[in-house]
C-alpha cells in the first residue's frame, strides 16, 4: 500500500510555496482560507504541511499576526515543530514563495489535487440498521459503511481521505431496475432527494474531510434512530414498511 500511496496526486511544491506566500504575506489569507476551509489535515498530502497551515489558520481565528515567529511558537507550544520539520523547514518555504500574491492561485493547485485524493463510497441509509424484507441489500450497505470507516483510519496521515455518503431515497431509474415501481408515489416526497443534490453534498464531505455524509435533515434523524433504537422495537417497525412498499 504504501508504493500505492506515493503515487497519489499531489502538488508538494504548490503546499510549500503556499505556505511560505502565507508566512510572508497574512493578508491572503482570507481568500486562501476560503478555498481551503478547515479542517486543514483534509488538504494536504503531507502531515508536516497541514500542521503548519492550521497553525497559520488558528492565528487568523485569532485575529493575531501570522508570520514565521507566530507560527514557529504556535507549533513549539502544541509540540508538532519537529513533526512539520522545524523551523528551518518554514524559512525555506518561504524562499519558494516567489510573489505572495500567487498564493489563492496556490491554493486552488492544492484544493484540486486533494480532491482527486479524496475517495467516495457509496453506503446508504439502509446501513444503519437491519432491513427485514431487503436484508442483502441493507448488509451490503452496512459493509461500505463499515469498511470505509475502517480504511479511513488505516489511511490516515497518507494525504488520501475517505468518506462514506449515506443517502436515504434518491429520485433514480434504481426502483425500476429493482422491479419495485411506484415506491416514490407510495411514500412522502420530502424524504426523496434528487442525485444532483446528493452528489453535491458527498463532494462538499470529501472536501471538509467528513467521515460519513447522511444528506437531508430527516435522513440524519433517521440514521440516528436506526443506530439508536432498540431491535426488538426497530425490526418489526422496518419490516411491516417494506412490505407496505
Amino acid at each position: 500500500m504504501a508504493d500505492a500511496l506515493r503515487l497519489t496526486p499531489a502538488a508538494l511544491d504548490a503546499e510549500m510555496a503556499l505556505l511560505g506566500c502565507l508566512l510572508l504575506d497574512e493578508a491572503q489569507l482570507p481568500a486562501v482560507a476560503a478555498t481551503l476551509p478547515p479542517p486543514a489535515a483534509g488538504w494536504f498530502s503531507k502531515p508536516a504541511h497541514a500542521l503548519i497551515y492550521d497553525a497559520c489558520l488558528t492565528l487568523f481565528e485569532a485575529r493575531r499576526a501570522v508570520d514565521l515567529v507566530t507560527v514557529t511558537d504556535v507549533l513549539q507550544r502544541r509540540g508538532q515543530l519537529q513533526h512539520a520539520g522545524g523551523a528551518t523547514a518554514l524559512a525555506d518555504f518561504m524562499v519558494l514563495a516567489v510573489s505572495p500574491g500567487n498564493a489563492p492561485h496556490y491554493a486552488n493547485i492544492v484544493r484540486e489535487k486533494a480532491l482527486l485524493r479524496s475517495v467516495i463510497n457509496v453506503a446508504s441509509l439502509g446501513a444503519f440498521q437491519p432491513l427485514p424484507g431487503s436484508a442483502v441489500y441493507g448488509a451490503s450497505k452496512a459493509f461500505v459503511l463499515s469498511f470505509s470507516e475502517a480504511i479511513r483510519t488505516e489511511l490516515r496521515g497518507s494525504g488520501v481521505t475517505v468518506t462514506a455518503v449515506c443517502p436515504g431515497p434518491v429520485r433514480t431509474e434504481f426502483m425500476a431496475v429493482a422491479e419495485v415501481p411506484g415506491v416514490e408515489d407510495r411514500t412522502p416526497g420530502v424524504v426523496w432527494m434528487s442525485a444532483e443534490d446528493i452528489a453535491k453534498q458527498a463532494v462538499d464531505g470529501a472536501a471538509h474531510d467528513k467521515r460519513v455524509v447522511v444528506p437531508g435533515l430527516l435522513n440524519r434523524a433517521g440514521a440516528l434512530a436506526g443506530q439508536h433504537s432498540p431491535r426488538a422495537v426497530a425490526l418489526p417497525l422496518i419490516g411491516r414498511i417494506w412490505r407496505n412498499l
